[in-house]
Formats: C-alpha cells, sequence, structure tokens
C-alpha cells in the first residue's frame, strides 16, 4: 500500500467513524448506535482488497452493527460529568477507569462481532448461535431482572464468555486480534476524549476556539483509526475466502441492512420526535408519515435484491447513508425550531459528508481502474 492510498483510506476511516459516532449521538442509545456499527464494517473491508468480497461484505454488514448496537446500552453522560465535577484527576480515578471500561466493552463488542463476520471460513452456525445466546443472556439479565446498574459487569463477562468460546472451539486469530483491538482502541480512546474535555474545561488546552468539546467526534476519530490499523495485523489469508459468483440470500441481506434496516429505525425517531415531542404535525399524519416511509423501505428491499452486494456497491450505498442520516439528524431539530437550532456539529456532518463524497468516489475510479482488464487482453 503506497503512502498516498494509506494516508486517504486512513483519513476515510476517521472521518467515516467520527461521523457516524457523532449520528449517533443524534438518534439515541441502541438504534443511534447502529450508524457508527455499520460504518465500521464500510472502515474494514474498504481499507484492504483481500476482505471485498461479497461474503465478507455482507456479514459484516449484518454482525458490525449488531455488535455496536448492545454496546450502545452504555450511557457514559453522568461519568464524564462526575469526571467534569472533580477538582483534580487525581481525585476521580475511578470514574477515568469506568470511562476506559465503558469504551473497551463498546469497542471489543463491536469488533469481536465484526472479527467473526471476517473471521477464516466466516461465521458459522455454532458461531451465531454463542452470539445469540449471549446476546439473549443480556436481554434476560437488563431487560426482565433489570439488573441495570450492573450492566458494564454483565457486558464485560460476556465478552469474555465469547473469546473463551473462540479460543477453545473457533479459534480464529481474527476474532481475538479484532476483540483486542476493539478493547484496547476503544478503551483509550474513550479515555483520551475525556482527557481532553477535562484538560480544556480547566483552561489547560489554551482559549480560542474549543475543539476539545467535540467529545464524540473526537472518540470518531481514535476509533476510526483502531479500525484502520487491525486488520494490518492478521494475515490476508486469515480473512473469509472470496464467495461464489452469483450472491447469495445473505449477501443480500447484508445491503439490504444497511440501505434499509439501519437508516429505517432513526427515520423513525426523527419522524415520533417531530409529532410527539415538537407537536409538528398530528398522530394522523404521523401514521402516514410512517407508512410512506414503510413503502419506500419496502421498494428498497426489493431494489436492493437485484443488486450486487459487491465493492462499488457498497461505497455507493455509504454515499446515501451518510447524507440521509446527516440531513436526518440535522432536520431532527431544525425543521421544528428553526435555522436559529443549529449547531457546530450540524456544519461538521454536512462537511465530513463532503469530503468523504470525494474521497469514496475517488476510491470507487481507483478500484474500476484496478479491476478493467487492460485492452486486448481477451479477458
Amino acid at each position: 500500500m503506497s503512502l498516498s492510498t494509506l494516508i486517504r483510506r486512513g483519513l476515510v476511516a476517521a472521518l467515516l467513524m467520527s461521523l457516524g459516532w457523532s449520528l449517533r449521538g443524534q438518534f439515541g442509545h441502541l438504534k443511534g448506535a447502529l450508524i457508527p456499527g455499520a460504518l465500521a464494517a464500510v472502515i474494514v473491508v474498504s481499507s484492504y482488497p483481500a476482505l471485498r468480497n461479497r461474503k465478507a461484505i455482507a456479514w459484516a454488514l449484518l454482525l458490525s452493527p449488531l455488535g455496536f448496537s448492545i454496546g450502545g446500552h452504555l450511557s457514559y453522560g453522568k461519568t464524564i460529568l462526575a469526571v467534569l465535577l472533580a477538582p483534580s484527576l487525581s481525585a476521580a480515578p475511578a470514574e477515568f477507569f469506568r470511562i476506559f471500561l465503558m469504551g473497551a466493552a463498546w469497542g471489543g463488542l463491536g469488533l469481536t462481532f465484526l472479527g467473526f463476520a471476517l473471521s477464516e471460513g466466516g461465521p458459522q452456525k455454532r458461531d451465531l448461535a454463542v452470539l445469540a445466546g449471549v446476546a439473549f443472556s443480556w436481554f434476560l439479565f437488563l431487560g426482565i431482572f433489570n439488573l441495570e446498574d450492573y450492566d458494564l459487569a454483565l457486558f464485560l463477562w460476556g465478552l469474555v464468555l465469547i473469546h473463551i468460546y473462540n479460543g477453545i472451539v473457533k479459534k480464529s486469530a481474527v476474532v481475538t486480534v479484532f476483540g483486542i483491538a476493539g478493547g484496547l482502541g476503544f478503551g483509550l480512546s474513550f479515555l483520551l476524549a475525556v482527557l481532553l474535555l477535562y484538560a480544556g474545561k480547566n483552561g489547560l488546552l489554551g482559549g480560542g476556539w474549543p475543539w476539545w468539546a467535540l467529545r464524540d467526534q473526537i472518540i470518531g476519530i481514535l476509533g476510526g483509526l483502531v479500525l484502520f490499523a487491525a486488520p494490518a495485523l492478521i494475515p490476508r489469508w486469515k480473512f473469509a475466502a472470496s464467495s461464489k459468483k452469483n450472491p447469495s440470500a445473505v449477501e443480500r441481506w447484508g445491503l439490504i441492512s444497511y440501505f434499509v434496516l439501519v437508516p429505517f429505525p432513526n427515520a423513525v425517531n426523527v419522524l415520533t420526535h417531530w409529532a410527539l415531542e415538537r407537536s409538528l404535525f398530528s398522530k394522523p399524519l404521523l401514521g402516514l408519515a410512517m407508512g410512506a416511509l414503510v413503502i419506500f423501505s419496502v421498494w428498497k428491499v426489493f431494489s436492493i435484491a437485484r443488486l450486487k452486494s459487491d465493492f462499488p456497491t457498497l461505497l455507493l450505498s455509504t454515499l446515501f447513508f451518510i447524507w440521509s442520516l446527516s440531513l436526518l439528524a440535522i432536520a431532527k431539530e431544525v425543521v421544528p425550531l428553526g435555522i436559529g437550532r443549529w449547531e457546530a456539529a450540524y456544519t461538521l456532518f454536512l462537511a465530513y459528508s463532503l469530503v468523504l463524497t470525494v474521497l469514496l468516489l475517488q476510491e470507487k475510479r481507483i478500484f474500476a481502474k484496478e479491476t478493467t482488464p487492460p485492452a486486448g487482453s481477451g479477458a
């Protein structure tokens, strides 16, 4: 990989995850966390040609959003507030350690699920059964028994159990490396972002524009670089092998989940916010809007079913993904409250989307050039 390619793809990774992580905060914990989860899959499979096959793309788009969404159950706002209210750094060691563990659990879960998607031979039925079983246990303890005070411990123990299964049964180097990279990388990303926030709030970073307040964007940039670096630690032959020529149903569902199943609940979030919290329109109109959204989503499902879930389609899908969700995030408050509700984050959404459009279209042109047979080759 040339230096220019390395810089371009690293920039794409940093911007995609920074955008995804900040968009997450606009749509809520579980639904919103589907967004960086999906973009994490795009970062990894677009960064390394060894991963650009239908099987890898499809499973990554299915499993990665689920892993990050589960981590989205963890809320770190109160812990960060406790850090900011501390008289000194030495007065909040427990809060800093908890912030690190939250990042480690969130990133570890997301990248472990992504690791199963890209693992040698791809995810097997028993792998999916284990992931589903652990996820059900989380639902049981948190949703039925209401053990919310132990959510972080439960997620960490579940993550350990998944890796014990991998070490004994599946023995996938991809899952191991991705899990470690996600845990350490995102744990340190959370910790550094909060340290910068504390330093900035206490005047230790000088005056001027308070860039250090962009906590989610900083976490996203650092996390994106972790995602970009993780596959480089694994021999390319360890990743899931290329799939057959015609995409399977599962491979098509990967693209459908990216195009529809991730944006849909977040679009519903915006509509219900407009109707129920901002009184922008009545409940009957909300029903009509929901119906139109369902019809649009069904149409997208049938149209995507005819597409090939290959790398160029993934890049074009990503443009739709980032622009639609960025505009939805902006419209959520600006439509009912007016342009006076505009935030610096909204400007970043548009700036990120514009830069990423240029970079992703460039990547698509380079891919087409690399895969087009020379004239007269007979291919």
